[in-house]
Formats: structure tokens, sequence, C-alpha cells
């Protein structure tokens, strides 16, 4: 006999309309207070990558395959999801063009689209870069012989997809493409600020060091 909301988003309008929603839905002025602030930190984010980064020329774009996990390294995050969202707005071109999230693909596929960097999300993102080190078939792939495999940051959820921490994702991976452009952007200062405003939990400096770097919580 509950009244029950459906959320659910592929792009930054709908993060911000699940935000609004959710507000709403609590009901409170406090959750309608930090609705708003929310959205204003992913707006001044978002504007601050893309006045860093719209002049540059297609050719300076580097393109980004995103691995969904570690245990299936041929499930990947096309153009058509939050991934392409936000692998756009930092800057990056998807190299797997037309296709939705958690969707299998050839590994022919992947090694024809030539990937510069490759992301593997989720807590698992070790097992997958091993995998593909240890495939000779991968050997050729540009972020393979470039040593380019990135394990994608995981906090309270992984910041890649479905998370408040999508405003984060967006700093790291533009950060990521292009550190001479981001150089003043303290990832460990904004991420210990953002889960002490948006989570009410205060991080230490390595503990925001290690959501950064895909790692789970040290062992206690």
């Amino acid at each position: 006999g509950l009244t029950t909301v459906q959320l659910g988003f592929q792009d930054f309008a709908g993060l911000k309309k699940n935000v609004v929603m959710t507000a709403e839905v609590l009901g409170t002025d406090q959750a309608r207070s930090q609705a708003i602030k929310y959205i204003a930190y992913l707006e001044k984010n978002l504007k601050l990558v893309s006045e860093r980064t719209d002049s540059l020329s297609d050719d300076q774009r580097p393109k980004v395959l995103h691995i969904a996990g570690g245990t299936d390294v041929t499930k990947v995050d096309g153009s058509d999801s939050i991934i392409g969202e936000w692998l756009k707005a930092a800057g990056a071109k998807n190299s797997i063009d037309g296709v939705a999230n958690y969707k299998n693909i050839s590994l022919e596929q992947i090694i024809a689209s030539q990937p510069d960097v490759i992301i593997v999300g989720n807590s698992d993102a070790q097992m997958g870069i091993d995998t593909i080190k240890s495939d000779t078939a991968w050997a050729d792939v540009p972020a393979v012989k470039n040593d380019k495999l990135i394990k994608n940051p995981v906090g309270t959820f992984n910041w890649d997809r479905y998370s408040a921490e999508e405003a984060l994702q967006i700093l790291w991976a533009a950060k990521l493409f292009y550190p001479e452009k981001f150089s003043d952007v303290d990832l460990v200062k904004e991420t210990r600020e953002f889960y002490s405003t948006y989570y009410g939990y205060d991080l230490t400096e390595d503990q925001a060091q290690r959501i950064i770097n895909g790692q789970g919580p040290a062992a206690s």
C-alpha cells in the first residue's frame, strides 16, 4: 500500500530532475535546499569543464572506451548513455558510438574502435585491467600500448553511473584527459568537501584518494 516513485536517468538533465523529485518526495526544506545546492554544484562543474575544452578540435579529443566492470571486458557503455554524456562533457569521444549502457559487443569491434584510453568501472575494475593486459589480442590497442588502462572512482556508488557523484566524475574525467588544463583542480579537496556537504561524512585525505583511485576501503 505504499506509494512508489520510479527514478532513472541517462543524461544530466535527467539527473537534475531526479534530484528535484527526490527532494519533493522527502518533502523537507532541508531536502529542497540540498537539491538546489547540488544542482548548482553540478552545473558549476559542467560549466568549468566546458569552458576549458569546447575549443578543442576533434583530433585533440581522446577516444575513450568505457568497460562496465571487470568481470566481462566486452560489456561496454556506448555514447547513448550517461557514460556517453560525461565523456562528451569532459571533452572526450566515446570509441563505441550508437550503443547504450551495459551492452556486450565483440572483441573485434572493441579493437577496431582503437581507444586511446580505457576506463574500467565497478569495484572489480582491477580484474578487468589484468584480463586485458594478459590477453595478446588487446596488445595493439593504443590504450594498452600506452598503458592508459584506468580504474574509475568508486565511492558510495560507482561515480560513472546513476550516482550523485556524477558531479565529481566530470572533474575527474576532465583532469584525466587534460591534466595540464585542470592542474588547479584538487580532486581530493573536492571529494572531501562533497562528502561532507551532501553525505554528512568526513573523509580523510587517504580515504578520498582511495575513492579517486578506484580502491576499496583500507583494511582496518
